[in-house]
């Protein structure tokens, strides 16, 4: 049986028995939300018209749920647990044409995340997924909506005025993730999910769109801090900095979350969109490094899942792959398919409901369950699907 067979089969697997755990969420945390968003792709990829059904009847059920008051996952704006994340859902699949949807219907909702993403910024909140850098992300992903444009130019302004009061720098503390512990304080991370790489990454999608955002200095700062303080061959990136204290973290690892790949995402994307080769050059002095942590435990990626797992990492290096067409990314991408397919077989059925999974995941989440995991395999088997991460900043 060839690979490609072998994915399908284990999707089709993997949907049966996310359709025997109850639906009691809609976020894209734990709910129906991640639900839709892989029955759609599915149901075009793999043309079974049954997979496209359950994803309309997933999507009116949420705004059912809304409008009776149900359910309460939406009374949060934030991307993962909030009605971020279904504005962004639902605006990717109109956008790619899965559903017919009048955006302009969402107009109170979208004034709503504004408010809420304008006070998180003003308390130093720079999160993507708890924060107002998913709002951001959104908001662009909505342009040339009229209607977006001045709710993106205030909070882009906040941060511009944020950045010159750095120095001019977009290495900015993200005061809602490192309030976790005092030593995380002054810390600014280059993580995806918590860090700066979500800002940096948004940003140079709205330069490609035209507009005017200074960013060589920051990148050029990224990079001098890599060449000052990164010297081991254990590390290709740094993961964060203290400014204040001198003290440097090594993630060293691989992944979608926090990794060395959000750095070398950040610079290939700058190379490319700012045309500074130079940009692209000193990330490619690190592929070595980062491609050759192609195993378990070099990269404690030791579960199949998309935010820390096996198929978050085939997810990266397929989307490292479009944009560059490197060779590289396409191999990797291969091997670690081949690692999400391997952890896959060693779960047993009932794992997906077990109190050992339960009390850290849920087998609805687009990060740490069934829905992510199906999203990336899916990637694999028809390379065209992959449109889906642009809701994860893989765009």
């Amino acid at each position: 049986m060839d690979t490609r067979e072998i994915i399908r089969q284990k999707i089709y697997h993997l949907q049966h028995i996310a359709n025997q755990v109850p639906v009691t969420h809609d976020a894209l945390s734990q709910g129906r939300l991640c639900l839709a968003l892989s029955s759609f792709y599915c149901g075009r990829y793999l043309q079974d018209e049954t997979w496209s059904a359950a994803g309309h009847q997933l999507l009116e059920e949420i705004f059912t749920n809304i409008q009776t008051g149900t359910q309460n996952d939406f009374t949060t704006q934030s991307f993962l647990t909030g009605m971020t994340g279904l504005t962004s859902v639902v605006n990717h699949l109109t956008k790619h044409g899965f559903v017919e949807f009048d955006l302009s219907s969402l107009a109170d909702i979208d004034a709503t995340i504004f408010q809420w993403a304008e006070l998180q910024l003003d308390s130093d909140n720079l999160d993507f997924f708890y924060g107002p850098m998913g709002a951001i992300a959104y908001f662009s992903q909505r342009l040339p909506d009229p209607a977006i444009q001045p709710f993106l130019e205030t909070l882009l302004r906040k941060l511009q005025e944020k950045s010159a009061a750095n120095n001019d720098s977009y290495l900015l503390i993200n005061k809602f993730y490192n309030k976790r512990a005092e030593q995380d304080e002054g810390q600014v991370h280059f993580g995806i999910a918590h860090g700066v790489s979500s800002m940096l990454l948004v940003f140079l999608d709205l330069v490609k769109m035209g507009y005017i955002i200074p960013l060589h200095s920051t990148i050029n700062e990224i990079i001098s801090l890599n060449r000052q303080y990164c010297r081991s061959e254990h590390h290709a990136f740094l993961g964060s900095f203290n400014h204040h204290k001198d003290e440097i973290l090594y993630q060293g690892r691989v992944g979608w979350c926090f990794s060395e790949l959000n750095t070398l995402h950040v610079l290939l994307k700058a190379g490319h969109i700012l045309q500074a080769p130079a940009y692209q050059n000193f990330a490619y002095e690190k592929l070595e490094n980062i491609v050759g942590k192609n195993t378990i435990a070099a990269t404690r990626a030791d579960e199949p899942f998309l935010c820390h797992g096996a198929c978050g990492i085939s997810q990266y290096y397929a989307y490292l792959h479009q944009l560059t067409g490197h060779a590289a990314f396409l191999d990797a991408h291969q091997q670690w398919t081949q690692h999400t397919l391997q952890q896959l077989e060693n779960i047993p059925d009932d794992y997906w409901t077990s109190h050992a999974y339960e009390l850290k995941h849920h087998a609805h989440s687009l990060l740490s369950g069934i829905p992510g995991i199906i999203l990336s395999l899916l990637t694999a088997y028809n390379p065209k699907a992959n449109n889906w991460s642009e809701l994860i900043l893989l765009n």
